[in-house]
């Protein structure tokens, strides 16, 4: 069976794209087999959010309280809009990038997000991540347009 769904993310990173902070998935994700892989902080759409941009800042505000106004300040753009396959399933990812300043960026580490953990990592490392839902189609088409 084929499901649609229509999802969201950022890549949170600083100007000079040398480091970024993604989510990692933890113990209490509901899909045990993506335990432990990196994804995009974000989540579906839903039917009361008027856009992509309305579902990223309301996914933001649920999973980053603490620091969503700090994200919001920064400069945001959409990258692009992903159709990801993982197995049977086949859904929509669209796919934002929020720039801010390195200082600010660097405090991300010691901040606590409300699902999984947060990871900053230089650009080599994000290039090596395992990531859920076959979301490396997103970071390498991502990384071909706006870091290289």
């Amino acid at each position: 069976m084929i499901t649609q769904y229509n999802g969201v993310g950022a890549i949170i990173t600083n100007s000079d794209k040398s480091l970024f902070y993604v989510q990692e998935k933890d113990e209490e994700y509901r899909f045990k087999e993506f335990i432990g892989c990196s994804s995009f902080f974000g989540g579906g759409i839903e039917k009361d959010d008027k856009n992509e941009f309305e579902a990223l800042k309301r996914e933001i505000n649920e999973e980053l309280p603490t620091v969503s106004n700090i994200l919001f300040n920064g400069a945001i753009k959409k990258v692009d809009a992903f159709i990801i396959k993982h197995g049977e399933e086949n859904f929509t990812f669209t796919l934002f990038e929020i720039i801010i300043p390195n200082e600010e960026l660097l405090k991300f580490e010691n901040i606590s997000p409300t699902e999984g953990r947060g990871k900053l990592l230089k650009l080599q490392e994000l290039q090596k991540q395992k990531w859920v839902w076959n979301l490396q189609v997103a970071i390498n088409k991502y990384l071909e347009k706006v870091v290289n």
